[in-house]
């Protein structure tokens, strides 16, 4: 008898333009990709990568029309968007496409965690972490706008162009310390502007080229 959880629970994220589904390995993210960022979280963005993981659970995939809803986390005082490019990995590791994404963080306890030497992980891997747009195959933006609105305000706003380290930087970084496969994702980063969002706000993420990732934080209460 299986006891686990159902495959049908496993995240799938749509394709652009194809009926096959992108099924989730493996999440890497990168810290202070950027360097407005870096200086906005104390630290000078003048050093390798930053990597962390969240588990593929924590993925939200957005629907047809680019919309997904975000429960407000459990024992999470400040919220807070990030807005990032993804890249998608297929077979032998290579880079197949990209996505528009969020890396949400309960930054209160992240502080206290960094406070304490500890890992980031309650911080930054919970359920509903890692909202996504759908895949788009092919090479993803070297440059162009990337922003997050929340309520129709503008709060982040940068160029992909800005990044420390490119996509293919990113996957050899990553890949001295560990195997690339087919269905693993990497968050790259966020430019400035992070802030805390609350339960009834409406999060807005895009990068020219890609479908507009629309986030609605709901009450857990209400959450189905």
């Amino acid at each position: 008898m299986n006891r686990g959880m159902d495959d049908s629970e496993w995240p799938q994220l749509p394709i652009l333009e194809s009926t096959d589904w992108f099924i989730p390995r493996r999440i890497w993210c990168i810290g202070r990709n950027y360097r407005a960022h870096a200086l906005e979280m104390g630290d000078t963005g003048n050093k390798p990568p930053l990597v962390f993981s969240k588990h593929p659970m924590a993925l939200i995939p957005a629907d047809a029309e680019g919309r997904c809803t975000l429960a407000y986390p459990r024992q999470c005082e400040s919220l807070h968007h990030e807005v990032e490019l993804v890249l998608a990995i297929g077979a032998h590791g290579k880079m197949i496409g990209s996505a528009v994404g969020l890396d949400m963080t309960r930054r209160a306890l992240q502080r206290r965690l960094k406070d304490r030497r500890g890992p980031w992980t309650l911080a930054k891997d919970f359920e509903g972490a890692a909202p996504i747009g759908p895949i788009r195959l092919g090479m993803p933006l070297q440059s162009g706008p990337i922003t997050l609105a929340v309520n129709g305000e503008i709060r982040q706003s940068g160029d992909v162009s800005q990044m420390l380290w490119g996509s293919e930087e990113l996957l050899k970084y990553v890949e001295q310390y560990d195997r690339l496969a087919a269905g693993d994702l990497i968050f790259t980063g966020t430019p400035s502007g992070v802030d805390a969002v609350s339960i009834g706000d409406v999060l807005s993420a895009q990068i020219l080229g890609y479908p507009t990732l629309e986030v609605t934080i709901v009450d857990p209460d209400d959450a189905v």
